[in-house]
């Protein structure tokens, strides 16, 4: 009776509140990644995307501070695991083959303009007083 009551509480927590059965995708922190776009923030600085993250994608969304979860899910078609919004010290990115999400990455800092970008993204940097501004291309 005791060993029924634990397995049906252990069900309970893993398919409501805990997140180990959902279909949810986390994001997973790239830094690696962020390291690559940190070194492009520079003036003169100047890098493919799909160099710094290779893969099959032809799409990211590139996501940044106030996007809303609601926002977010809409535009990639599934379930994300995050607050309600993205805080201000970070970027989520979800690269996409074929409207189909293949990855979810969250780099630092918050130093990308969101929005929809195709595989041929260029991030240039560009001097402006007193910093570097990154800006993203499509050619």
């Amino acid at each position: 009776m005791k060993r029924a009551a634990i397995t049906f509480a252990l069900i309970t927590m893993l398919t409501t509140g805990c997140g180990a059965l959902r279909d949810d995708v986390e994001p997973q922190e790239d830094d690696a990644l962020s390291a690559q776009i940190k070194q492009v923030n520079r003036p003169g600085g100047e890098r493919r995307l799909k160099d710094m993250a290779p893969g099959d994608w032809d799409t990211v969304h590139i996501f940044g501070e106030y996007d809303s979860r609601d926002e977010i899910e809409k535009t990639v078609g599934t379930k994300v695991d995050m607050g309600d919004s993205i805080e201000s010290t970070y970027h989520l990115l979800f690269f996409m083959e074929n409207g189909k999400l293949i990855r979810a990455v969250k780099t630092r800092p918050s130093n990308l303009m969101p929005g929809t970008y195709g595989a041929d993204l260029v991030l240039k940097g560009r001097p402006v007083p007193g910093s570097t501004v990154l800006d993203l291309v499509s050619p």
